[in-house]
């Protein structure tokens, strides 16, 4: 099987630019509206053209979000560190107070999760009266 680089530069200028906007929405209409391709052009290419773009672009979304993801989890523990760089104060710096609890709370934030917030609300009805609930069938039409 070739790579989806090998695919990819085989495409015409409109089949690229389709597979770059098919890769981003949902739906094959919303792709070649923002490729610049008409409804009549997107129709004339064959079932099998579409189905080979719609793969390679699904393709192309499923390895652009594997890379970005295998990036972010090389960083993950460089990032830990630097957070904790900060709330420690690194290299002999002194980190400002600010710094060092806004780091902390990151850390505890991900590492215990963020504390429930609970929220004691009263409602009450017009001019501080009772709540009054009506059903549209209910309200007789001023009309």
């Amino acid at each position: 099987m070739a790579t989806i680089r090998e695919e990819i530069d085989k495409l015409d200028d409109g089949e690229l630019s389709y597979v770059i906007e098919r890769s981003k929405v949902l739906t094959d209409a919303a792709a070649y509206r923002a490729a610049g391709i008409s409804r009549t052009t997107y129709y004339r290419w064959d079932n099998d053209v579409r189905d080979r773009l719609n793969s390679l672009a699904q393709r192309l979304k499923r390895e652009a979000a594997l890379k970005a993801r295998m990036v972010m989890e090389e960083a993950v523990e460089d990032a830990a560190r630097l957070l904790v760089a900060q709330i420690e104060g690194g290299k002999g710096k002194k980190v400002p107070a600010s710094v060092q609890q806004r780091a902390a709370v990151e850390v505890l934030d991900r590492v215990a999760g963020k504390p429930t917030q609970h929220v004691q609300a009263e409602v009450s009805g017009k001019g501080g009266g009772p709540i009054v609930l009506r059903w549209p069938e209910d309200v007789e039409d001023d009309d």
